[in-house]
């Protein structure tokens, strides 16, 4: 799907849980928090499904985001995930429940219910940055750190 029909879909949404991939690196947790904050600046319920994988060096870009156990979720989306297997063990159990994909690998196995991939793109970073854009949010402070740290880990 295109970048404006992912800012669409992404509008869309109420209550969102945000996936990244095993391992984390700094491009799929600054996508995962930066939507995060996106979609509660508009409103929704957004959370980042913890990560049992993360280093504590991304601690604070987890901050406030993190979903509570009993959190009900009405939408999955991925980021920087270009397959099931790359989910955390926590994760795992959503494999067939993915909604959105969005993510920059041309591999990409099309796993989700709509995926937005730039190949392009040399981090999710700049495909999150253009959906936000699409979607006419603000991009706060928080959320230009966020980006930022995705795109500079990435490329």
């Amino acid at each position: 799907m295109t970048i404006s029909e992912t800012a669409r879909t992404l509008l869309s949404l109420d209550n969102v849980l945000m996936l990244t991939h095993r391992r984390p690196d700094g491009d799929t947790i600054g996508c995962g928090s930066a939507l995060c904050l996106v979609l509660r600046q508009l409103g929704k319920t957004a959370w980042v499904l913890p990560n049992e994988d993360a280093h504590g060096l991304f601690d604070p870009y987890f901050e406030g985001v993190l979903a509570p156990a009993d959190f009900q979720y009405d939408a999955v989306v991925s980021v920087d995930t270009a397959a099931t297997g790359m989910l955390p063990d926590s994760a795992k159990f959503l494999k067939d429940r993915i909604d959105l994909c969005i993510d920059h690998h041309g591999s990409n196995e099309g796993y989700a219910r709509e995926t937005c991939v730039d190949a392009a793109a040399a981090a999710c970073g700049e495909v999150m940055y253009k959906v936000f854009v699409e979607m006419g949010v603000e991009v706060t402070a928080p959320i230009a750190l966020l980006l930022y740290m995705a795109i500079a880990t990435d490329t």
